[in-house]
């Protein structure tokens, strides 16, 4: 993945230019079989999130619950 350096970098880089990552899916950590189904059948465009409790959930604006 590169350096400690590098890392930093990049990450001042995407705050710099206010990147984020796409997040596609938002799923329960119990239904954690849905979303391996979902990465297996290319059904994303971005990140498949597992969520442990609500918060995680109100911080992906536009995901699908």
């Amino acid at each position: 993945m590169g350096t400690d350096e590098e890392w930093r970098s990049m990450l001042a880089f995407m705050e710099q230019h206010k990147i984020v990552p796409l997040v596609d899916h938002v799923i329960d950590f119990d239904d954690y079989e849905r979303a391996f189904s979902i990465l297996a059948q290319s059904q994303q465009m971005g990140k498949v999130v597992l969520a442990i409790g609500r918060e995680i959930k109100s911080q992906a604006k536009g995901a699908k619950l």
